[in-house]
């Protein structure tokens, strides 16, 4: 079971849908990271990872379906080495 969900509905609390859009849309790179973490996942099963892109699909839906976004993801390679030493 999920625990992330609000039953109640968290749009009709906090967001409209506009701002829901552009949130989503703001966030593009790192649903795609997270879309990607389901699909490599050794402990969750095809139905729990189904599940959350289901959950991902009615707050993110265009994102959800989506497999690159208007906004290259950022390299990071250097602040790494900066803060860290190292590259991953």
């Amino acid at each position: 079971a999920h625990n992330n969900i609000n039953k109640a509905g968290w749009k009709l609390k906090y967001l409209s849908e506009e701002s829901t859009r552009l949130i989503c849309a703001k966030l593009c790179n790192e649903i795609q990271t997270y879309k990607k973490i389901l699909r490599l996942s050794i402990n969750l099963n095809e139905k729990q990872v189904q599940q959350s892109v289901d959950e991902l699909m009615n707050s993110c839906p265009t994102e959800a379906l989506a497999t690159t976004c208007n906004v290259p993801m950022p390299n990071i390679t250097e602040k790494l080495i900066q803060s860290r030493g190292y590259m991953s």
